[in-house]
């Protein structure tokens, strides 16, 4: 029974990996920064609309993926949206957006 269950577990973690996730990390070489979001979040869907709308592609890493979420806490950051650019944590949509639009060409 436990060996059924730690093979539910791995792939419960690996299934978690959405659609988008899989799209960014195909795209990541073409972008150094890396937005942590979750789905159900209004300031994490605010951010992903500027950015679809403003043609910037980043990494984008779901928190609701638990190695993901183990990231973005061992960074200090315990909410999303959260951007980090070339090592640079910014956190909050509106601090997000207006990173994005003043350095517009680091993410193009």
């Amino acid at each position: 029974m436990l060996k059924y269950l730690s093979v539910f577990v791995l792939f419960f973690c690996f299934s978690s990996i959405s659609a988008q996730d899989m799209y960014s990390q195909q795209h990541s070489s073409e972008s150094s920064a890396t937005l942590y979001y979750n789905t159900k979040c209004p300031h994490c869907k605010t951010v992903i609309k500027y950015m679809n709308a403003n043609n910037i592609v980043v990494q984008m890493k779901n928190t609701s993926n638990a190695a993901y979420r183990a990231e973005l806490n061992s960074m200090g950051q315990r909410g999303v949206p959260v951007l980090v650019v070339n090592g640079r944590t910014i956190a909050g949509s509106t601090s997000i957006i207006n990173y994005l639009k003043q350095n517009q060409n680091v993410l193009r």
